[in-house]
C-alpha cells in the first residue's frame, strides 16, 4: 500500500515534468506580450506628453507616426495574449487532470 502511494506520487511528478516545458513556453510568451504592452503604453504616455508640450521645434509628424506604430503593437499583443491566455487556461484543465489523475 505504501509503495503503491509513492509510486503514484512519482508518477504524477513525472506527468508533470512532461508537460512543464509546454508550460514554460506559454508562460513565456504571455510575459513577453505583457512585456511588449507595458513598454509601448509608457512611450505612447511620453510622447503624449511631449506633444502636450510641443514647440515649434516638436516634429508633429513623427510623434504621431511613431505613436500610431506604438497602437499597431501594443493591438498585436494583446491579440497574441489573448490567445496564449486561453491556450493556458486549456493547457492547465489537461494539466491538473493529468497530475491529479
Amino acid at each position: 500500500p505504501q509503495t503503491a502511494g509513492k509510486d503514484r506520487r512519482r508518477e504524477k511528478a513525472a506527468k508533470r515534468n512532461a508537460l512543464l516545458p509546454e508550460k514554460r513556453r506559454i508562460e513565456r510568451g504571455l510575459a513577453k506580450c505583457e512585456k511588449i504592452i507595458e513598454d509601448a503604453e509608457n512611450e505612447k504616455a511620453e510622447i503624449d506628453k511631449q506633444l502636450m508640450e510641443a514647440t515649434p521645434q516638436t516634429d508633429f509628424a513623427a510623434l504621431q507616426k511613431r505613436r500610431k506604430a506604438l497602437d499597431y503593437d501594443i493591438a498585436e499583443a494583446t491579440v497574441e495574449w489573448e490567445r496564449l491566455a486561453s491556450e493556458h487556461e486549456e493547457f492547465m484543465k489537461k494539466y491538473n487532470e493529468d497530475t491529479d489523475a
